[in-house]
């Protein structure tokens, strides 16, 4: 359901601070905008941290393949769409 697919993207999400980001679209193509202004570093952080809780739920950002979704979120400031992950073993 639609509905599910926004609840997993604001469950995975709930402990990110909201201001660090933005989310665009909705049902399955949710789009993820990493906005805060920090230090490379201080984007580099927070691109961990929310790589990191979309991952607990199964989901992740479609990023090139060969490329690393925490580095692609700090070195950038455009929408990223959110996707399920492969379940291991697949």
């Amino acid at each position: 359901m639609i509905e599910d697919w926004d609840v997993r993207v604001a469950q995975a999400l709930r402990g990110i601070r909201p201001a660090a980001y933005r989310l665009e679209g909705s049902g399955d193509d949710v789009r993820l905008t990493l906005v805060m202004r920090a230090s490379p570093n201080g984007r580099r952080n927070a691109a961990d941290r929310i790589v990191g809780a979309l991952g607990t739920r199964g989901l992740g950002l479609a990023v090139a393949p060969g490329t690393d979704a925490v580095t692609w979120l700090a070195e950038h400031v455009e929408p990223v769409r959110i996707i399920a992950l492969p379940a291991p073993g697949e």
